[in-house]
């Protein structure tokens, strides 16, 4: 199970590229872990909270897993992240059901969710970069891209 004591907190996140530091920590699991990563609004990494730990081929986690802590924190922005661990970076179906499930749940509670990570042993993938998910914080003038 990862730990987060070495996560580099406050290092601005601007896109999927700045969290590779993710990659040795989830990369190997052979099991699937879903965390949030929670950012100010300067971009900043402030949190990583898991909210979900699931099998070979799936994990399943709650709304309120995923954004209570950062509502307790006054965190307002969101990204989602789970590992494949068979390698596999492109988003499942069912990834891409439950980010829609979890960004319109984000936005009741006033979080925005501006990306979700797939991280591998070799690479972090994007669903915004992928054009799987709308938004990303586009509205932001310093938003990810």
């Amino acid at each position: 199970m990862p730990t987060w004591e070495h996560v580099p907190y406050g290092r601005k996140i601007e896109s999927a590229k700045d969290l590779d530091f993710l990659r040795p920590l989830l990369g190997p699991l052979d099991f699937e872990v879903a965390i949030t990563v929670g950012v100010d609004a300067c971009l900043r990494l402030r949190s990583v909270h898991t909210v979900g730990i699931g099998t070979q081929t799936s994990v399943d986690f709650s709304a309120s897993a995923a954004f209570r802590p950062l509502v307790m924190a006054g965190i307002g922005a969101a990204i989602l992240v789970h590992n494949h661990p068979g390698g596999r970076s492109t988003p499942s179906q069912a990834d891409v059901m439950q980010t829609a499930s979890m960004v319109n749940a984000a936005g009741m509670v006033g979080i925005e969710v501006l990306d979700h990570v797939i991280v591998t042993r070799r690479e972090v993938v994007s669903m915004v970069e992928l054009g799987v998910l709308l938004g990303g914080g586009e509205g932001r003038r310093d938003g990810m891209r």
